[in-house]
């Protein structure tokens, strides 16, 4: 019994000592101690904030506009047929006035083209104008003119006044090669004759 008293007094003699060792040390016993902060986290910087990019507002797409149906082209009226006698009859009017119009004025080229053009629509070519349109060609100097005038309207004319235009013609270009082709073949003239009558009105012009 002695021995646990001993030991049970030596243990808190040692806990006294320890107690006032920590007392004058100034550490906190052992229940004063704190217990230990946790480390606390630490907060975690909000984002930056990145400013909303600015969106352009879509262009407004303007709806195509229907295209307005084509309106119907009225019918074109149909045009009178004339008959050939109406026909021939406005042609008249309208070359011949021409002629007329250019003869008068001294356009002799015009006018022969205009009379020929006026002749065309004739049936039965009158034979005073085809004797003046032939006149104006010769005027002109157009000999070859002439000639075709001749051989489309001078049906109706005699020989006595195709010999008198062909001399006519003869004065005024006497080389003219269409002109002696025409005399041999609608006159019967040789080249002979041709010859003599081309010195007989060059003589005449002396």
């Amino acid at each position: 019994m002695s021995i646990k008293i001993i030991l049970v007094s030596l243990a808190a003699i040692l806990a006294g000592g320890a107690f006032l060792y920590l007392f004058f040390k100034g550490e906190p016993t052992p229940k004063e101690k704190k217990p230990a902060e946790k480390p606390t986290a630490k907060k975690a910087e909000p984002a930056q904030k990145t400013q909303p990019q600015k969106v352009e507002p879509a262009k407004k797409v303007e709806p195509q506009k229907k295209a307005e149906p084509a309106k119907p082209k009225p019918a074109a009226k149909p045009t009178p047929s004339l008959t050939d006698e109406e026909t021939i009859s406005m042609d008249k009017v309208d070359h011949f006035s021409e002629y007329s119009a250019y003869k008068q004025f001294g356009y002799y080229d015009q006018a022969a083209d205009s009379l020929f053009k006026h002749l065309e629509t004739q049936k039965m070519p009158p034979h005073d104008l085809v004797i003046e349109l032939c006149g104006m060609y010769i005027e002109c100097g157009d000999i070859d003119g002439m000639i075709t005038a001749l051989e489309k309207f001078g049906g109706n004319l005699s020989k006595k006044e195709l010999e008198a235009l062909v001399k006519t013609a003869f004065e005024t270009e006497p080389d003219n090669l269409n002109l002696c082709v025409f005399a041999e073949e609608k006159l019967g003239w040789t080249v002979e004759y041709i010859t003599r009558v081309v010195q007989v009105l060059s003589e005449h012009k002396r």
